[in-house]
């Protein structure tokens, strides 16, 4: 049972201060006048020798008070930096490669507060981001180290033992490298110049958390710990955690939980469940870090094991603040201050420059740590600052600076995200030429009929193949799998070099025959079919994965949270029959469940075949079944034909801004109205037929298909009614010229 840490530290506090009082009892006046008691004044004299008494086990703490007594600092609020020594000199004009993971809330924090900080301290930062994959880690780092930057700083990178050779090839070609979360020994070795979070850090964190398990349950918990093994650091806080319940705890078991990052507010929920099933007896459940916790409160609710559990986390974020305020469905985060570390890594960058020592904040720990609970909690729906209000000055008074700006709130963040995709794309960003051109090769170009995104781009890629010299024929499928699968047995019969699939729907049915197809000896492009990577079994090369769909999910979810400020209420229409459209939604509600704790998304599952009948009169009973949305989203541009119009009819137009993904001229019409319709977040659809004929001729010699950046594969553009330009058809939403920057590669036109 669940009885406060707390509590229990405040009795044992009551209880040594008790033996401190009996021992001055004893100890008599401090006056060295004083008379020394004696006999007659009625104290016994203590026996000695062999026939003492031993103190009895009475005395003693339990291993669950000494444990409540090792962590009882860790619930105050930190109020000092710790370090002293000020800074020797600016690093003015140095220059950092920031590099991170993509999607990890807590490195969002410490970025902001990472770059507010080099600012002052004059660095010039250029960010990247990996996956949660090695191999896009690797190429992080392979990227980074040729650019000569003067210090790299890599946080939580998953796997460091498959990146160190890169990392030591980083430090080799003279860059330093500060590193934080890889877990790899020591503070520094031969992979970094400085580390936090090394593997022993790592283990003392499982050990802290131990420690509040073993106090809180008296020593008989049983726990389920969940943990991403992927994370090198995870496994090592497990190993720490489960070293220390050894030790201290002859009562608990710990039944270890693996779980994959992408399942987070997925399978996840459904996953723990299960595992709580299959342990009836466990009576603690430990999230890695706070996000895993997304969708699981609700999935034990549905499944009736809220109240078997007490759950916890490591590593907090706002949402689980809002869980703690709320006081059942989480009680606890051991949090550090992500705040904190973005100024800690950057006071790290300039004394490694400047031949400093880079000091550690405490013999607990390298950087704060609190206990946030019900009783300690501030901020109840943000990130946990968990430090001092004065720690940013107390950096500056070390590096001779002014204040710098307090840290962005999350809206403000997600507009400073998005910013850059207002404007107009200026470059293709590819940048070899052609090594030959691919004339008299056959191409099959494959779509579905009816998709107007499909005809902008079709019309482009018959340009394109046309100067390359391809011979095109054309195939068109409906959005039902069995007439794709039809279209691709027939592709395959016929030898073609090279197959284009755009936009298949359901793509794990027809995915048999993409296989085939490429197993032929066709080469296979691909755009929309949201299977995950690049290149598989089923294509030589793709556009829109499924890891690229959640990130525009993820990208309109930014814009939600900027525009409402926090609060929007969302219905967000997708075609169900679509997989990147799934994917899509996927990806903006994971976004919004990490920053937006007082948003809420309402999914609405619409079918391709109701556009302009049926769907107008559905969105409209959605909306008056949910009087609380104020944001509607169109999965795609023609979604929303006829709906404007029949808001205005039900007397809802003023309820809800409207947006949609992949606008065409028909949304273009509305933006420039200015009410029916505000923003539309478009790819360039003229650009992606040219990409498409571009990536078949790269694919016929050989070549490297590259992304447009690394925010997205191809070009994006919000467009709104401050930067819209064709009011009446389909957003080029690219530079003029794009068509003669691939000529000039292509060497034609």
């Amino acid at each position: 049972m669940h009885i406060g840490v707390r509590r229990r530290f405040w009795m044992v506090w009551l209880a040594v201060l008790g033996v401190f009082a009996l021992v001055a009892v004893a100890c008599g006046n401090d006056d060295d006048d004083a008379p020394a008691p004696s006999a007659d004044d009625g104290a016994e004299e203590q026996p000695s020798g062999d026939g003492a008494e031993e103190p009895s086990d009475d005395d003693e703490m339990s291993e669950a008070e000494a444990a409540a007594a090792r962590i009882a600092p860790l619930f105050e609020l930190p109020q000092s930096i710790h370090a002293t020594e000020p800074l020797a000199s600016l690093p003015t004009g140095a220059s950092v490669a920031l590099i991170g993971l993509a999607g990890l809330a807590n490195e969002d924090a410490s970025g902001r507060e990472f770059l507010a900080a080099a600012e002052l301290l004059g660095l010039e930062v250029t960010e990247f981001s990996g996956g949660f994959d090695p191999a896009s880690q690797i190429a992080v780092l392979e990227e980074v180290a040729t650019q000569n930057f003067d210090v790299a700083v890599v946080q939580s990178f998953t796997e460091a033992a498959a990146t160190s050779p890169q990392m030591a090839a980083l430090k080799d070609s003279g860059t330093r490298v500060i590193a934080y979360g890889t877990s790899i020994p020591g503070r520094s070795n031969d992979f970094m110049d400085h580390q936090f979070l090394a593997a022993a850090d790592s283990e003392a964190l499982g050990s802290v958390m131990a420690d509040w398990i073993v106090a809180d349950s008296d020593g008989t918990a049983n726990v389920l710990a969940m943990y991403p093994p992927d994370f090198a650091a995870a496994r090592a806080i497990l190993a720490g955690f489960e070293d220390q319940i050894a030790a201290i705890c002859p009562g608990c078991e710990v039944v270890p939980f693996p779980f994959s990052a992408a399942d987070i507010a997925a399978a996840l929920p459904g996953q723990v469940v299960s595992a709580l099933q299959a342990n009836p007896d466990v009576d603690y459940l430990i999230g890695g870090f706070g996000q895993a916790l997304i969708g699981i409160p609700e999935a034990l609710d549905e499944a009736g094991l809220s109240d078997q559990v007490v759950t916890v986390s490591y590593y907090g974020v706002g949402f689980n603040q809002s869980l703690i305020a709320g006081g059942v469905e989480q009680v606890m985060a051991l949090n550090t201050s992500q705040p904190f570390r973005g100024y800690l890594l950057a006071d790290a960058v300039a004394r490694v420059l400047t031949g400093q020592q880079i000091e550690d904040w405490s013999d607990t720990f390298y950087e704060p740590l609190q206990f946030i609970d019900a009783s300690n909690i501030i901020e109840t729906d943000v990130d946990c600052v968990c430090m001092a209000d004065d720690f940013r000055e107390q950096f500056h008074a070390l590096w001779g600076v002014g204040d710098a700006p307090g840290p962005m709130s999350e809206a403000e963040a997600a507009a400073a995200r998005i910013a850059p995709l207002f404007e107009l794309p200026q470059s293709i960003h590819a940048t070899e030429p052609l090594a030959s051109l691919p004339t008299g090769a056959s191409v099959a170009l494959i779509g579905l009929a009816g998709l107007a995104n499909e005809d902008a781009s079709g019309r482009e890629f018959l340009a394109a193949a046309e100067l390359l010299g391809l011979e095109v024929t054309e195939f068109s499928g409906g959005f039902d799998p069995a007439s794709q699968i039809a279209v691709l047995e027939e592709v395959a019969t016929q030898n073609f070099d090279v197959a284009v699939v755009q936009s298949f729907t359901e793509a794990a049915a027809t995915s048999p025959q993409m296989a085939a197809l490429k197993d032929s000896g066709t080469r296979v492009i691909a755009y929309g079919t949201s299977i995950p990577g690049r290149s598989n079994d089923f294509m030589d090369h793709q556009f829109l994965a499924a890891a690229d769909s959640e990130a525009l999910g993820s990208v309109m979810a930014d814009w939600i949270v900027a525009d409402s400020d926090g609060t929007a209420n969302v219905l967000a229409m997708y075609p169900p029959d679509f997989a990147a459209a799934r994917a899509i939604l996927a990806g903006f509600e994971d976004q919004i469940a990490a920053i937006c704790p007082g948003c809420e998304v309402v999914p609405f599952p619409f079918s391709a075949a109701d556009i302009a009948a049926a769907l107008p009169g559905q969105v409209v009973s959605a909306l008056q079944a949910n009087p609380d949305v104020d944001y509607l989203i169109g999965g795609f541009g023609q979604a929303l034909i006829g709906i404007p119009e029949a808001l205005d009819e039900a007397g809802l137009s003023d309820q809800v801004v409207t947006v949609s993904y992949y606008g065409v001229g028909f949304n273009q019409s509305l933006i420039a109205g200015g009410v029916e319709q505000v923003m539309a977040l478009n790819t360039s659809q003229p650009f992606r037929g040219y990409l498409l004929a571009d990536a078949v001729a790269r694919v016929l010699t050989g070549q490297q298909i590259e992304d447009w950046s690394d925010t997205f594969y191809e070009p994006l553009q919000f467009i709104d009614a401050s930067n819209i330009i064709e009011t009446d058809v389909d957003c080029v939403c690219m530079a003029d010229d794009f068509r003669e920057q691939f000529h000039a590669l292509w060497g034609v036109g």
